[in-house]
């Protein structure tokens, strides 16, 4: 990646975005789509010139950044409405996995299907260290957002008649939940990737400390038992501050209750 950014610089751009910074009224929801829409459109428009994307720190395209994963949107959502926070959801899971494929269409094309797997593999690793700054704010909002999905998702599927639990639905649900579980296990192997800025995996961390209730509530017992996996190896180099985190969350997935969206 190019230089990462300073962690001064993160912890003031992070500021702004999260309203730390002072009072500010809630982004409109139409604000925050056009943000997404913009940012999208301006990778692609990289993507389709072979040149770099869109950076954080760029004055240009930083609004685009500051109005995209500005978690006090969530503030303003209809907390029971499934449907739109899916959507809002979504938006940043769409800007991460754009910067993890860059350039891959390009690769793909000069390189043959046996060796395709660890090519692709190794660009998407090359891209999550180069677009480090970028990627984790989106995690960082995708997983407060997801954090929303969960309960809003949890009292959908209880307040629905036994008859109309189909088996749709139900793989429906376990697919979302493992959309959960992935971006929750990928926050936490940022802690085990000594290639990000320290700013960055601490972003990382407080999102999933921060949220560990809601997503444990979610994951299945055995999907737990793997995060604990990740937060063993991590605590294996972690700063006493980092253990402390990680042992809170490590507690909470520990817990072998089973209701909600880890029962379906």
């Amino acid at each position: 990646m190019g230089k990462a950014l300073a962690p001064v610089a993160v912890l003031a751009l992070l500021c702004f975005m999260n309203g730390v910074a002072g009072a500010q009224p809630t982004p409109s929801l139409d604000a925050f789509k056009s943000a997404n829409n913009q940012l999208l459109a301006s990778i692609e428009r990289a993507e389709k010139a072979g040149g770099e994307l869109p950076r954080i720190t760029d004055p240009v395209t930083r609004p685009m950044f500051e109005g995209a994963f500005n978690e006090r949107v969530l503030s303003g959502v209809d907390k029971s409405n499934v449907g739109e926070l899916l959507d809002i959801c979504s938006q940043p899971i769409k800007v991460a996995v754009a910067y993890s494929l860059h350039g891959l269409d390009k690769v793909a094309r000069s390189t043959s299907q046996n060796q395709l797997p660890a090519v692709s593999a190794a660009v998407m690793n090359r891209n999550s260290v180069t677009y480090q700054d970028e990627e984790v704010v989106a995690l960082a909002f995708a997983t407060s957002c997801a954090a929303l999905e969960i309960p809003a998702m949890t009292k959908f599927w209880e307040g629905l008649p036994a008859a109309e639990r189909t088996a749709t639905r139900r793989q429906g649900l376990a697919h979302a939940r493992h959309g959960i579980m992935e971006l929750y296990a990928g926050v936490l192997t940022m802690q085990n990737q000594p290639s990000y800025s320290a700013a960055n995996r601490a972003t990382a961390l407080d999102a999933a400390e921060k949220h560990a209730g809601a997503f444990a509530y979610a994951l299945a017992l055995e999907d737990r038992k793997s995060v604990i996996g990740l937060i063993n190896v991590a605590l294996a180099s972690a700063t006493p501050a980092e253990r402390v985190k990680l042992i809170r969350v490590r507690d909470v997935m520990s817990i072998a209750t089973c209701t909600g969206l880890c029962a379906v």
